[in-house]
């Protein structure tokens, strides 16, 4: 797939803004910060976005289980990470905003069309019925009675996996983190306790999947 771009720069001494516009967008007449005329420095750059396939998923499956996830943005953005990291399927749990809410759109970018979601009222059920189909759950928490994902190894992982994040500010519910075969954090070296689930999501997605499928 491509794209043209342009890359505009304004020339207001005391502005110099400097940014792209795509082709395909009205493409702007003035500075959008202070309204000062525009030269342009480059015009049809094309961007070429190919796809690679640079991993070997081996039959594996993964999926992702959203459990109460508040702002519909995140999980826009979870969702066009999940297609990125080439998840099975995600579900999305309680009051977790589905892509029928257009906020979902605007973040997932049309990723909720290459990954199939599915709406469960009860997330609690639904851990107890993928458990009882042979993955394993990896449950996604800060608190005490969680270990590092570093501590996990390529050898305890199996081929079906779903990983569960929980509530921005309330976690997970104490009941799923019963069901969860691990509990994990992911170190932090700052000051704030826990990464925001968006950020969260893609660190253990992407180690987990470096762990099943790396050599």
């Amino acid at each position: 797939m491509t794209s043209q771009f342009h890359i505009f720069q304004c020339i207001n001494p005391e502005c110099k803004l400097r940014f792209p516009a795509r082709d395909n967008d009205r493409l702007p007449v003035v500075c959008p910060k202070c309204k000062s005329k525009l030269i342009e420095l480059h015009k049809n750059l094309n961007k070429s976005i190919q796809k690679e396939q640079t991993i070997n998923l081996d039959g594996s499956e993964f999926i992702l289980v959203l459990d109460n996830v508040r702002s519909a943005y995140n999980v826009g953005s979870i969702l066009r990470s999940s297609d990125g990291f080439n998840f099975h399927s995600v579900y999305l749990c309680g009051i977790t905003p589905t892509p029928e809410n257009p906020k979902v759109l605007k973040t997932s970018l049309h990723a909720e069309i290459n990954v199939p979601w599915f709406y469960r009222t009860n997330s609690l059920n639904l851990l107890i019925e993928l458990k009882n189909n042979g993955y394993m759950i990896l449950g996604m928490e800060t608190s005490s009675k969680s270990t590092s994902i570093l501590d996990i190894k390529k050898d305890d992982l199996t081929r079906k996996i779903a990983l569960v994040l929980g509530n921005e500010l309330s976690g997970l519910d104490p009941d799923l983190e019963g069901v969860c075969d691990y509990l994990l954090n992911i170190p932090m070296l700052g000051q704030k306790s826990s990464f925001n689930v968006t950020i969260a999501f893609g660190i253990s997605a992407f180690y987990f999947r470096y762990l099943q499928n790396g050599k």
